[in-house]
């Protein structure tokens, strides 16, 4: 708990910590999340370089006041999740590949069970995550019904022709140099953030305060500069997220926010981007610095009041989707009754449950199951297996293929 802070900048009432170890990355990755009794929506929230989840502590706290479950994920190398051994305040990477699978795993193996299938999910991305989270769109298409992003990370900064240059010569060396600090790099000193409203992140000297408060109390948090590796995967990474096939393949309603006056981001990288989504909405805000969700009120309601006409355009379609599809399924469901005494049936709509709630194992078992009491007579008597397939179990039988290939 850090002392003098005012209650918005706490944990909401409800929060909850947790971790995970992935084994596909061997990181112990730390999350928490909060949610009312019946969200409207849950919304996953993955930050920027060096940030932690105490961070976004106001920003939780606004989404449940909205009614909205509120998930946030610390990347590896920062916050509570794994750091390097001998270096643990060396902001390093693995490759942004590994934060992608970190993020698939949080979020299938951990929001998913833990939510309703019939409420929509929202990514909310900020800077580095943003980048991140691009990528995951285009490789996922259907987990998420809409995204937020506030100055994703799509090319560095003033990153000029002279840098690249050194960069180019670099490169050949990061197998030696991969863990150790960039150039002027050090570990996390009081000194490295101004703190005070007149930097590079933040005009509001309360927020822009946050980030080292949290620091100074808890040295878990603490961080330090990046390494070469995590410099050289940023920027392949930032190749990778403005490619304009995988840019153009995202479907879903993208809300990008960026602050004009940012000095850590290239908006340049950031507007050529916009106008390959084909959904996208591109907000600029006039003044802000690098940290939106951490800006004074004028700036932070600019994305906030975009945000909420986002998520709310999106539930009023997802649920008249939803009333559809449940429409449409009634219809081609006819015949098939679960009040009735066929085994298939009850099996069926079990199994329907199971991907809604895309538990994997249990849906292979009961499609299991569903094959041998549709071809043949179970339970004797009176019991009468139906033996052809209508539409929706054929629609139903996709979707077990299309979660066992995400798995």
């Amino acid at each position: 708990m850090v002392s003098g802070l005012e209650k918005r900048f706490l944990a909401p009432e409800g929060w909850q910590n947790a971790g995970f170890l992935n084994p596909s990355t061997g990181h112990n990755i730390h999350y928490g999340y909060v949610s009312p009794a019946a969200p409207l929506a849950t919304i996953v929230c993955v930050g920027g370089l060096s940030e932690f989840s105490e961070k976004y502590f106001e920003t939780a706290q606004d989404m449940a006041a909205r009614g909205y479950a509120f998930w946030f994920m610390d990347w590896a190398y920062q916050g509570r999740s794994s750091r390097l051994n001998t270096h643990p305040q060396r902001r390093h990477s693995d490759g942004f590949e590994s934060d992608l699978s970190d993020l698939h795993e949080f979020i299938h193996g951990h929001v998913m069970p833990k939510s309703d299938a019939a409420v929509p999910m929202v990514l909310l991305a900020h800077s580095t995550g943003g980048n991140i989270g691009l990528q995951y769109l285009a490789r996922h298409q259907n987990v998420f019904k809409a995204a937020a992003f506030t100055s994703p990370l799509l090319g560095i900064y003033n990153f000029n022709t002279g840098l690249k240059i050194v960069a180019a010569f670099l490169k050949p060396f990061l197998p030696l140099i991969s863990k150790s600090y960039i150039f002027g790099g050090k570990d996390w000193n009081e000194r490295a953030r101004k703190s005070d409203g007149a930097d590079i992140f933040s005009h509001d000297a309360l927020r822009d305060h946050i980030h080292k408060s949290w620091s100074q109390t808890d040295q878990a948090l603490q961080v330090g500069s990046p390494t070469f590796g995590w410099l050289f995967r940023a920027l392949d990474a930032c190749k990778k997220a403005q490619d304009p096939a995988l840019l153009s393949s995202i479907k879903i309603p993208v809300l990008i926010v960026m602050a004009r006056d940012d000095r850590i981001v290239d908006n340049a990288a950031i507007r050529r981007a916009a106008h390959h989504i084909p959904r996208a909405q591109l907000i600029e805000i006039a003044g802000a610095h690098h940290e939106i969700l951490m800006e004074k009120d004028d700036y932070r309601n600019q994305f906030l009041n975009a945000f909420d006409k986002m998520v709310k355009e999106n539930m009023i379609a997802f649920e008249q989707t939803n009333t559809h599809h449940h429409t449409e399924r009634e219809n081609d469901m006819q015949g098939f009754d679960k009040n009735k005494d066929r085994i298939s049936d009850r099996i069926l709509f079990a199994l329907e449950l199971a991907l809604e709630q895309h538990d994997l194992e249990l849906a292979e078992t009961l499609n299991s199951a569903l094959e041998i009491s549709m071809t043949r007579n179970t339970g004797g008597g009176e019991f009468v297996e139906r033996r052809d397939y209508p539409k929706a179990v054929e629609s139903l039988l996709n979707n077990l293929r299309a979660l066992k290939g995400k798995a």
